[in-house]
């Protein structure tokens, strides 16, 4: 399915189309899926690991500077969009298709939010940075959401190298100033 979608849009893709490209029987797929997005949920659920896995669990290293740690995790989250667009792509404009795949989006964002808004509390309490809102959760995953979007939008209209950067530059001043941190 997921070299289909670097031809093909999701909602183009049938199941008779996935199971050809996988040498399977209908009844092999729906052994394993319910249903093409749940397949797509399967897929792109072990991206999340690799958001959490490539930024290092969203940990700031003592020797990173807050503006340094959010460019390295911007940076990383553009790179894993880069590598993954077509399925990254199929599955975000799937999201308000299918509660399932729209339940396991929310709680990976949900996931990785709540890491960030750790390392912001930390870096709250170590004087390093001083939030807009109190609610830091809150504020995290919000920022997590545009910052998904933006990143959405970069790979959707594939953006060259300049324009990505540009994305990453402005995301990154965004959460700067809501999180109350220094570049």
């Amino acid at each position: 399915m997921t070299r289909l979608l670097e031809e093909k849009r999701f909602g183009d893709l049938s199941v008779a189309d996935i199971t050809a490209e996988a040498g399977v029987t209908r009844s092999g797929f729906y052994f394993y899926f319910e249903s093409k997005y749940a397949a797509l949920g399967f897929a792109s659920a072990a991206l999340w690991s690799e958001f959490v896995e490539v930024t290092g669990s969203y940990v700031r290293p003592d020797a990173e500077s807050v503006g340094d740690f959010v460019s390295r995790v911007l940076r990383d989250a553009l790179r894993i969009w880069q590598a993954h667009e077509a399925l990254l792509i199929a599955s975000v404009e799937a999201l308000p298709l299918n509660e399932e795949l729209a339940r396991v989006w929310k709680e990976q964002v949900a996931r990785i939010a709540g890491l960030i808004s750790q390392q912001v509390e930390r870096d709250r309490a170590a004087g390093l940075v001083t939030p807009v809102l109190d609610d830091v959760p809150a504020l995290v995953r919000r920022l997590g959401e545009a910052t998904m979007y933006l990143l959405y939008q970069d790979r959707s209209d594939r953006a060259g190298a300049a324009a990505s950067e540009e994305t990453v530059e402005v995301l990154k001043q965004i959460w700067l100033a809501s999180i109350g941190g220094r570049a």
